[in-house]
């Protein structure tokens, strides 16, 4: 019985140790994920500290496009109201060059009438 008694004694131990091992690699195991996931902390406080950044450049970008769309639409309405001066001016000039051939029609007429008119003078002149 005391032979029984040790092996039991000792098989409990060996057990009470195969038990601590076991505690043991388990706290281990515990900390090492503990370690992963306070890394996976930092990395996710990375990545969203760099999608904040992202986010902040891209709406910076939407800015700019949206200024730039803006001063497009300033210069192409700068161009339509350019191009309508153009038009203006180019019938204001057509409108000038007729009322000078005109004037040139009504100047060669005063002329002839002028040369006319001294010709009958000097005439009547010599027949007095």
């Amino acid at each position: 019985m005391a032979d029984q008694t040790a092996r039991a004694t000792e098989e409990i131990t060996t057990q009470i140790g195969a038990v601590q091992d076991s505690a043991l690699t388990s706290a281990k195991d515990v900390s090492g994920i503990a370690t992963t996931m306070e890394e996976i902390r930092t990395l996710t406080t990375s990545i969203a500290t760099a999608v904040a950044q992202q986010d902040a450049a891209t709406q910076e970008i939407a800015q700019s496009i949206a200024t730039a769309a803006d001063h497009t639409n300033q210069v192409s309405s700068s161009v339509s109201e350019v191009t309508g001066s153009i038009g203006t001016t180019a019938k204001e000039a057509a409108h000038v060059m007729s009322v000078a051939g005109e004037l040139e029609d009504v100047q060669k007429d005063l002329c002839r009438t002028m040369s006319s008119f001294t010709k009958n003078i000097i005439a009547d002149a010599d027949a007095a």
